[in-house]
């Protein structure tokens, strides 16, 4: 869920904490993963410290785990493209943490440094659109086969609305806390 207001709307009457770490969700309670996604180890962690999950990841965003996934199956190095500290790319490059570059300019790719260029792929943070990310793409090495360069529609998010109405049926449960996992 992105938007604040439909956020509080869903958790009312519920107690809402913003959390940045699962150590700040106590041991049992409910917890809501966010549009964003969340690395492999932090769903873990969830699952250790017995909490309510509930995955609000965006579809879209699960998409593109996946195909990081996929990709790093393959053994290929996966060039990222978003904002490193921006909890979707936290939580994409966590789906394979040793095979991910993040880049964010046209000077990081100029500075990109890889093993073996037949090998790559790129994936785009969704949140930005392809005018945000277009020049990146553009500068990326021409090794990066069509078969490796993710299609336009999966890795562009697609307006929220359904997601936050969906999300919206939340509130007539009997949840009193609802804890949301920002990043770690």
């Amino acid at each position: 869920m992105h938007n604040t207001y439909v956020v509080r709307t869903v958790a009312a009457p519920a107690a809402l904490f913003f959390v940045e770490s699962i150590e700040d969700v106590p041991h049992g309670a409910v917890l809501v993963f966010s549009a964003h996604g969340v690395p492999p180890p932090v769903a873990e962690e969830a699952k250790q410290r017995s909490l309510k999950v509930i995955d609000a990841t965006c579809p879209l965003v699960t998409k593109v785990h996946l195909e990081a996934l996929k990709f790093a199956r393959e053994k290929r190095t996966i060039i990222l493209i978003g904002h490193k500290d921006h909890q979707e790319i936290v939580g994409t490059s966590g789906e394979a943490p040793d095979r991910t570059i993040v880049v964010d300019s046209v000077e990081a790719v100029d500075r990109l440094e890889v093993s073996d260029p037949e090998r790559l792929a790129f994936l785009t943070q969704t949140t930005l659109s392809l005018y945000d990310t277009q020049e990146i793409v553009t500068r990326l090495p021409s090794e990066i086969s069509q078969d490796r360069r993710p299609e336009e529609r999966m890795t562009f998010a697609m307006p929220r609305k359904n997601r936050q109405e969906q999300s919206s049926k939340w509130h007539r449960t009997s949840i009193d806390f609802w804890w949301l996992a920002r990043r770690k």
